[in-house]
């Protein structure tokens, strides 16, 4: 079924299979393109309430502002699968639906971007293995041949979904994350830090404190976050650079705009937290995080790369982590498992990427658009990128070092 249905709801089963149902058995519907998925907001935003998500990436207003701006670029369109209990949502899958000839493929919405990939769906797992069923007969009645999940958590919903069926999946990338309720108070866990990061805290912040005054900021005004947005962006391209490294999806022409959009509906629900250091007049480390059900999500930080060698990055950390400790979150920094941010926390879930063929054809286009051979073609350009595109580093800004 790949005609555009204006916003309508289509059910996907027989009549046959639907007369065999009970009354309060779930049925799967789609909803293609802008105006369907518009016409769901009110019941989006009711399950994800209700359903106490931790992912926000799955929220109404992470997925509408996503596809606002990205989504009907390059021949993709949204199509939405939708499982009900009677007239109630029970589950809901957001992807983008995109065709390469006679193949038809799908991901989740947003996921160029590093967002977790998951599955919105009712709170009470008992009821997942009625759902996931019903949701699996709408994929298969859609028509598309295979779907490719990124960054997907072991204990979220989706990977419970996918364990269901057949794939391809990636080598497990752990996140690193802290679960803030196992300490008292933000002064016994920093008690644990290793002595050596907590002495060159001190020592580069009483540097810096020497230059100008030093604010930590969390962003309140929707007036502000343009600034603080663009500033993120600005800042982890020049980090990007300086490492050699070509950050492709910050690059993107729209990128600032929806940044400070997704920030202003998270800000407008009471999901954001968006925070900042400032030296004087100077934005030198700032992130974009959301909070959603019992999660603290780290999306998106960035410092600027003159006052690196103060550790500005490590002062964020210890800021943010400080002003939200008291909520007994759990603060996710996502994966990759670096050095710097396992000073701060402890290894996380493991995310996998995942290729489900739906259809025969899928299986056969699984075999080279899978999460291990796209991960070897995305090496071959971030290797090429570095010794044949970077441009020269002589020309970048001297970076402000303290003097001991």
């Amino acid at each position: 079924m790949h005609r555009e249905l204006s916003g309508s709801l289509a059910v996907l089963e027989t009549a046959a299979a639907a007369a065999s149902r009970a009354p309060s058995a779930p049925s799967v519907g789609v909803v293609f393109g802008l105006d369907g998925l518009n016409a769901l907001e009110a019941e989006w935003r009711t399950l994800f309430e209700t359903s106490r998500n931790d992912n926000y990436f799955v929220s109404f207003d992470w997925c509408k502002s996503w596809l606002d701006a990205f989504g009907t670029k390059a021949g993709a369109r949204p199509i939405v699968f939708c499982v009900r209990r009677q007239d109630r949502l029970v589950a809901i899958l957001p992807l983008v639906n995109r065709r390469f000839g006679p193949m038809s493929t799908a991901h989740c919405v947003g996921a160029v971007s590093g967002q977790y990939g998951d599955l919105l769906i009712e709170r009470d797992r008992g009821t997942w293995e009625e759902i996931f069923p019903v949701l699996w007969d709408g994929i298969v009645a859609s028509g598309i041949d295979l779907i490719q999940f990124a960054n997907v958590r072991d204990d979220s919903p989706l990977a419970a979904f996918i364990g269901t069926r057949r794939s391809i999946q990636s080598d497990p990338l752990l996140c690193c994350a802290l679960d803030t309720s196992r300490f008292e108070s933000f002064a016994t866990y920093i008690e644990t830090r290793s002595s050596s990061l907590k002495k060159n805290l001190r020592k580069r912040r009483r540097k810096l404190e020497s230059v100008a005054p030093l604010v930590y900021e969390v962003v309140r005004d929707p007036m502000a976050i343009d600034e603080v947005t663009n500033t993120i962006i600005r800042h982890k391209l020049d980090w990007l650079d300086d490492r050699g490294t070509h950050g492709r999806f910050l690059s993107r022409v729209g990128v600032a705009a929806w940044l400070a959009d997704v920030a202003r509906r998270a800000l407008a629900t009471g999901n954001l937290h968006l925070s900042l250091l400032r030296l004087g007049d100077r934005i030198i480390s700032a992130q974009l995080a959301f909070i959603s059900g019992n999660r603290f999500t780290a999306y998106l930080s960035s410092f600027d790369i003159a006052y690196g060698a103060y550790g500005v990055g490590r002062m964020q950390y210890a800021s943010f982590m400080e002003d939200v400790f008291d909520r007994k979150l759990q603060i996710d920094l996502m994966p990759r498992h670096d050095e710097f941010k396992l000073e701060w926390v402890e290894h996380g879930a493991a995310t996998r990427g995942y290729a489900v063929p739906v259809t025969r054809r899928g299986s056969a286009l699984s075999l080279v658009q899978n999460p291990r051979t796209r991960a070897v073609a995305r090496n071959v350009v971030n290797f090429l990128y570095t010794h044949l595109v970077s441009p020269s580093r002589s020309s970048r800004q001297e970076e402000v070092a303290p003097k001991d």
